[in-house]
């Protein structure tokens, strides 16, 4: 699983679009927390580690989850758009962003309309 997540990160550095570029930030940020809180939870006793299973294993389908969005979002700003949603909700601590997305484009997403690069790049500012 992380090794796919791993294929992703590394094509998202081919990538021209900047939502792919903020979202391949993400990414990278919960792939290396990831990484760093397995090790840690490996050096545990056996009881503490299951207490905070859950929550790694949120982070674990939260990050596998936008990278799979992600590598559908290379090519099509639709789907982008659906990943950079994804990774704000799910991957940027902060938990207050604003929604431009659903404001600029929700018509264009609910009805399957065409999104080009443009009014993606203008929905994920």
């Amino acid at each position: 699983v992380l090794a796919r997540v791993d294929r992703v990160l590394s094509q998202t550095s081919q990538a021209q679009s900047p939502l792919v570029a903020e979202i391949g930030a993400a990414l990278a940020a919960a792939r290396a927390d990831l990484d760093r809180r397995v090790s840690t939870v490996l050096a545990w006793d056996p009881d503490d580690a299951e207490a905070v299973a859950g929550r790694l294993t949120r982070g674990l389908t939260e990050t596998v989850a936008t990278a799979l969005l992600l590598e559908q979002g290379f090519d099509d700003p639709r789907k982008a758009l659906v990943a950079l949603r994804y990774a704000r909700r799910h991957l940027v601590g902060d938990g207050g962003w604003e929604d431009h997305i659903a404001s600029v484009a929700a018509r264009e997403l609910l009805a399957y309309e065409p999104i080009d690069d443009s009014l993606a790049v203008k929905a994920a500012a």
